[in-house]
């Protein structure tokens, strides 16, 4: 997990180092480039934003790629971030769920 997001999970942070999860609100995890012609987001709950994340890089690898991919993190199933995935499909040719 320390490669897949770019950080150190070895060390537990302090409780004062910590802000509260805001509930409703999804995060977007990797951001498609702008130079890409084709923008698909995918859209992740769960426990499936590993393999979502893998399915970004897979993609990005391809250096004759046209596809630019963004993943988003959901967090919650209630309630939606619907404003989060309204900006997904607005911005992108295919949203993945």
């Amino acid at each position: 997990l320390n490669k897949l997001f770019g950080y150190d999970l070895t060390e537990v942070p302090k409780p004062e180092q910590v802000s509260p999860l805001p509930v409703g609100v999804g995060r977007i995890i990797r951001k498609a480039p702008k130079d890409k012609k084709h923008k698909v987001a995918i859209l992740s709950l769960g426990t499936r934003l590993v393999e979502a994340v893998k399915a970004q890089r897979m993609l990005a690898s391809d250096p004759d790629s046209d596809i630019g991919v963004t993943v988003a993190d959901a967090r919650f199933m209630k309630p939606l971030d619907e404003d989060l995935i309204r900006k997904l499909a607005a911005e992108h040719d295919v949203l993945v769920t």
